[in-house]
């Protein structure tokens, strides 16, 4: 695909793009998706499943190395929160 200069990739948004089906421009409507309680609900659930699936909560020791890595700019902040998490559920630091 070629970009026409001075273009970026994004002000390509086709028909099916996150861009083209926001909407954002043409509508003053805001829907909550989840609210603060239902986020920390799910961070929870995440950490916990990490916990699960990597034997985190196994005998002292034996715990494997579990690295999360976030996508600049909010990945970094989900990343941080589910650490915390699996601190708090497993003590594994």
């Amino acid at each position: 695909m070629s970009v026409p200069e001075g273009s970026r990739p994004s002000d390509l948004a086709g028909p099916g793009s996150a861009k083209a089906s926001a909407g954002a421009e043409a509508s003053s409507e805001t829907r909550e998706l989840l609210s603060a309680q239902d986020v920390g609900r799910t961070i929870a659930r995440i950490a916990h499943e990490i916990i699960e699936k990597t034997a985190l909560d196994g005998p002292e020791g034996t715990a494997p190395r579990v690295v999360l890595i976030g996508i600049p700019t909010r990945g970094t902040t989900l990343a941080t929160r589910l650490r915390a998490k699996i601190e708090e559920f497993s003590g594994v630091r």
